[in-house]
């Protein structure tokens, strides 16, 4: 996975996600039992039935090559998050050709250019 960082998000993790361990080396600086607990809550949590809830300006940005979710699945999405402003525009959508689930850490200018972008 970190082959497909770019040399700056790869610098940025080992700079940040790495910490000494007590035999000399380094290991992650998450816990393995936090991390467990992440993947445990992301599959309990009730995030998808809150959509309608959402009445903010939205964008749904998503890696062409995504398999955690497939470009297809940014409409699904979409199609259940209200309108953002009273009689305003729904949520936007983008797909980000040749990005994958990690496309931040992939080319973050780009993602960061669209949300500027998006966001003035």
């Amino acid at each position: 996975m970190f082959a497909e960082f770019s040399p700056e998000s790869l610098e940025a993790f080992l700079d940040g996600g790495l910490v000494p361990n007590d035999a000399g080396g380094y290991k992650l600086a998450c816990e393995p039992e936090d991390e467990a607990r992440i993947y445990e809550g992301a599959a309990s949590h009730d995030a998808w039935e809150g959509l309608a809830r959402v009445h903010c300006p939205t964008r749904l940005l998503g890696g062409e090559l995504s398999p955690a979710v497939p470009p297809d699945e940014l409409a699904t999405i979409a199609a259940q998050l209200p309108a953002q402003l009273p009689n305003g525009p729904g949520p936007t959508t983008a797909v980000m050709a040749m990005l994958g689930h990690f496309g931040p850490f992939q080319s973050p200018a780009d993602i960061a250019s669209d949300i500027a972008n998006w966001a003035a």
